[in-house]
């Protein structure tokens, strides 16, 4: 209808005995039309009307009347002026916007001459902005944009309180605002882009987990709106750009992008928010960031978002650390679960089931080469299959199947056990060739052992019978205490001296329970395989131990946690010391050990008391073979050099047992011809002494005697 606001209608009507009549018109430019307000006579008091738009508006009523009156409204968002006078007015009714989404009603009261007997009354109604009736979810509003997923948009960013209203700003992966985004200030790292702890698959850039999609805990949507509201991933945010019209607008002052469906017509305002890093906040009002639950496909220390300016609408990666807003959405009647958390796989591999029920498009990705998943992508209840490849490798393995529908995640562990390896056997035992410098070949379990986990036998050191009674009144070489040593001593105040530090192969229990060429290792051979081995702490067969892997040829054997004796069992699956051959020649009742533990690691100078239970790894060297010409030697009183052959394929090292006595060379590798020199003796006496030859834990000895000197003549 045309309204004309050139005419003006007035109406008299009496107030009781009072005259009173009003007029009413609209101020021109801001609702187009004249309204005639009308009293009834026959109403007492009588009631008008006046309908106002949703906008500001205002609304002219001319009164008149002989006497006083004055005028009030009954809501705060209508004013009436003036509000008091005598005799004919024109008076003003003036409205707020109104913002809401529900239709309001206020009543602007005239009494006359102070009586409340004798007043009328204007009933006012402003209408609803004109925007859509929101419904709302779990306390927040939703736009259905008619899409083919059915995703609903939230109206406003987390943090806001009005669809124009910026909002919070969230590094990705977080889920609490802040004004500080940096690497240094970044949850998941630990200081920079290349030591991420959470949300990676590239090892450059730090721990690897192959997530690639949020987790709920870490969606700030989520977080910050509980229920099923979450943040769109990337697919989500391609939709709304392929499904909608976008256009660059200002909404109550600030600009942003009108989003606006192809198939319903219905939309959302996107605010140019800007973006924060460091302590800056940047390109509000010009450009809009907004994060997405998706990691970026080729950098993990970035994330896709969707960024805007009045130019156009894009995809990009940025840093994870950088602030952007959230918009939420969900998905009505969302459910996505899977009927197992994890999948255990033998060595030679197989496929084992697990079903997703949801009634979302889902997809489906591994994070090895190894494990395959089919189908890859589907929508709707599916049954899925997960197959692993044989595994070849000596060492266990595992990865996972995540499945990704929504913008949530769900992950199935894969586990898969090790191969047995395939080890070759000396006398009946089986060894591990780690590639080492000298040639040497580790035993696969410990004497005793059943498998390369089973702790084995304890032995007292030098014995070579298994025991569970540990103490020197029960050690075969004292006689009840470590100060009365009847065997491997250096000391006379520990015992009968022998000069012996290595033992005998008859008091070796690696060569006499598993006999041939076994033995024990020496300490400067368990500084070998620590020198060129990784060692890591791991768990295999239900036992913690050690895994020794070969730094030259990847072969490894496992060393597990066996505990030691002294007294009773100590510290199983938690500590462990192991024998060596060696005895520690300044302190003749202790003897060289190896130490593995969980929290102290390895150490491969430790000792410990001989008469206490440890486990024995034997080792062997092959085709090994040391022999010396001559048991023993010789010399008058005067002295001199008697010589003797070392024939071996080992390296060797030699002492003596008197400072009277050298021995050239002191060392070597192989074959060689040995000088044995005795000075000259003095004294009266004959004396006795010994040299000593030792090559990969066998020790060969060379008597020395010599004749005392003649009786001095007496004149």
């Amino acid at each position: 209808m045309k309204r004309n606001l050139s005419l003006f209608y007035i109406y008299t009507v009496s107030l009781l005995c009072l005259p009173l009549a009003f007029t009413s018109c609209v101020e021109e430019g801001i609702y187009g039309n004249n309204y005639v307000l009308t009293f009834n006579p026959s109403l007492a008091p009588g009631t008008n009307e006046v309908s106002l738009p949703a906008t500001e508006a205002k609304q002219t009523v001319k009164l008149s009347c002989n006497t006083s009156w004055t005028a009030s409204s009954g809501a705060s968002w209508l004013t009436v002026t003036p509000s008091s006078g005598r005799g004919p007015a024109t008076l003003t009714l003036a409205a707020t916007l109104n913002t809401t989404t529900t239709q309001r009603t206020a009543t602007v009261t005239v009494v006359l001459a102070d009586d409340e007997a004798l007043s009328r009354t204007i009933a006012v109604t402003q209408d609803a902005i004109d925007e859509p009736q929101y419904e709302e979810i779990d306390g927040h509003a939703y736009v259905d944009l008619g899409l083919p997923s059915g995703l609903l948009w939230a109206t406003m960013n987390v943090g806001a309180s009005s669809p124009e209203d910026y909002g919070d700003y969230f590094a990705w992966g977080e889920t609490e605002a802040k004004d500080d985004f940096s690497w240094s200030t970044y949850k998941w790292c630990n200081g920079s882009y290349t030591s991420l702890t959470k949300y990676n698959f590239d090892s450059s850039y730090g721990t690897v987990d192959n997530k690639t999609v949020l987790d709920l805990s870490d969606d700030a949507a989520q977080a910050n709106w509980g229920g099923s509201w979450r943040m769109a991933s990337k697919d989500e945010w391609q939709e709304i750009k392929d499904n909608c019209t976008w256009t660059w607008t200002t909404q109550d002052v600030h600009n942003g992008y009108k989003v606006t469906s192809k198939s319903n017509g219905n939309s959302i305002f996107l605010p140019a928010a800007g973006f924060r890093h460091d302590t800056s906040l940047d390109d509000t009002g010009s450009y809009g960031y907004y994060c997405s639950s998706s990691l970026s496909e080729s950098d993990p220390f970035r994330a896709v978002n969707l960024y805007f300016g009045s130019g156009g609408v894009g995809s990009g990666n940025i840093y994870r650390y950088c602030g952007q807003s959230v918009r939420p959405v969900l998905q009505p009647n969302a459910h996505f679960e899977v009927s197992r958390e994890s999948v255990a796989f033998s060595s030679t591999g197989g496929t084992e089931g697990v079903t997703l029920t949801t009634n979302l498009p889902w997809t489906a990705s591994v994070s090895d080469s190894w494990i395959t998943v089919s189908p890859t992508s589907g929508t709707g209840d599916t049954d899925i299959a997960i197959t692993a490849e044989a595994n070849t490798s000596t060492s266990a393995r595992t990865g996972s199947v995540t499945f990704t529908a929504g913008g949530t995640s769900l992950v199935v562990a894969v586990t898969q056990d090790a191969a047995e390896p395939q080890y070759e056997e000396i006398d009946g035992h089986a060894y591990v060739d780690l590639g080492l410098p000298s040639g040497l070949l580790w035993a696969t379990m410990n004497v005793g052992a059943s498998s390369p986990e089973d702790y084995g036998d304890y032995f007292a050191w030098g014995e070579t019978d298994a025991k569970d009674d540990f103490s020197w009144s029960t050690y075969k070489w004292c006689n009840g205490s470590s100060e009365s040593l009847t065997k491997y001593n250096t000391k006379s105040s520990y015992g009968t001296v022998d000069n012996r530090t290595v033992l005998d192969l008859s008091d070796d229990a690696a060569h006499a329970n598993w006999s041939g060429s076994w033995r024990m290792p020496t300490e400067e051979e368990w500084q070998e395989l620590s020198n060129y081995c990784t060692w890591t702490l791991t768990s295999q067969g239900g036992h913690n131990g050690y895994k020794v892997t070969s730094k030259s040829n990847d072969n490894s054997l496992f060393l597990p946690l066996a505990g030691f004796y002294d007294a009773t069992l100590y510290n199983v699956n938690s500590s462990c010391y192991y024998w060596s051959s060696s005895l520690v020649e300044s302190v003749p009742y202790l003897a060289c050990a190896v130490l593995l533990d969980v929290e102290l690691g390895v150490d491969v100078g430790r000792s410990g008391a001989r008469c206490d239970g440890r486990v024995v790894r034997p080792v062997c060297q092959p085709n090994a073979y040391f022999e010396v010409s001559r048991e023993s030697v010789a010399f008058s009183s005067t002295g001199g050099t008697e010589g003797a052959t070392l024939t071996t394929n080992l390296p060797w090292t030699a002492s003596v047992s008197d400072s009277w006595i050298t021995v050239s060379p002191a060392s070597s590798t192989g074959d060689t011809d040995i000088a044995i020199t005795a000075e000259a003796n003095t004294s009266t006496s004959a004396r006795t002494g010994s040299v000593t030859f030792t090559a990969g834990g066998f020790s060969l000895v060379v008597a020395v005697t010599q004749d005392a000197a003649a009786e001095p003549q007496n004149e």
